[in-house]
């Protein structure tokens, strides 16, 4: 069975009215107490996981590299992160990281494929495989209006023509106990992640519940491309999570790294 550990590699602000769609803010401020700017606290959090000789990372971060400009936008919290640091209480290196899942290539996934170095922008784990949905491939390439935004050139046009960029159709094992699902209410073909371990099933569902409050199936982000599809992509994972006692990792919870879900009457809660 693989092992699995989450990182956290930064925290972020985002709109509050915009996390939570059409929720008023009167429903969710208690919950996810917003700045004087609106802004709501995310985490920023990535998954390692080991599976016998694979040394797997799901997704990577937003990056070190950005300007002052986009650092105090997003509030970033640590903008000089560095994954030489994060991997060594776990015996590794960047260069020793085999696999990345890319759930999906918005700039809070996918900014951390490549790091500021003394000698300019290089790739921060250059010896691994990198794994994106083909569909989400494309649609990265030439996205709508509604999220272009969230793809930067930076990451985009270095992995354009990597060679260890591996595209994948549907649902898929990457390795023995680590496999994909797409999804695709946030964004065509974005991957969830199922991973086997001692303590049953893992579940890394990215930005389709990113925080604990979105269990509840109305609420759904304003920068999701089609919020019908999220809600009933929501109404499909999450009884089976309840069944097979899934451990769902949130990405973005500041406060909830992660949790088990029971229902009680119409909506999903933390146990």
């Amino acid at each position: 069975m693989a092992e699995l550990y989450s990182i956290n590699t930064s925290s972020f602000r985002l709109d509050g009215g915009a996390m939570h769609g059409v929720v008023p803010k009167v429903l969710w401020q208690k919950q996810c107490p917003p700045d004087d700017k609106n802004r709501v606290l995310l985490a920023v959090r990535v998954l390692l996981i080991i599976d016998g000789d694979r040394k797997i990372l799901v997704d990577t971060g937003i990056g070190n590299y950005h300007n002052e400009k986009f650092n105090k936008i997003y509030c970033l919290g640590q903008p000089d992160f560095d994954f030489n640091q994060a991997l060594k209480p776990y015996g590794l290196t960047p260069g020793e990281i085999t696999d990345i899942i890319i759930t999906h290539l918005h700039f809070d996934h996918a900014g951390g494929l490549i790091t500021q170095t003394d000698e300019g922008i290089a790739p921060t784990f250059y010896n691994a495989d990198i794994y994106v949905q083909a569909e989400h491939w494309q649609w990265a390439l030439a996205p709508s209006p509604k999220d272009r935004a969230s793809f930067l050139p930076v990451y985009m046009d270095w992995l354009r023509d990597n060679p260890k960029l591996k595209l994948l159709n549907g649902a898929v094992d990457v390795s023995p106990d680590v496999s994909v699902e797409p999804t695709s209410g946030h964004t065509p073909a974005m991957q969830t992640v199922l991973t086997r371990t001692d303590e049953g099933i893992c579940y890394f569902p990215s930005d389709t519940i990113s925080t604990a409050a979105l269990l509840h199936i109305p609420f759904i982000t304003a920068y999701d491309n089609n919020a019908v599809l999220t809600a009933q992509e929501k109404m499909e994972i999450l009884p089976r999570a309840c069944q097979e006692n899934w451990m769902i990792y949130f990405q973005h919870d500041p406060v909830h790294e992660r949790g088990q879900v029971v229902k009680n009457e119409d909506k999903y809660t933390l146990k």
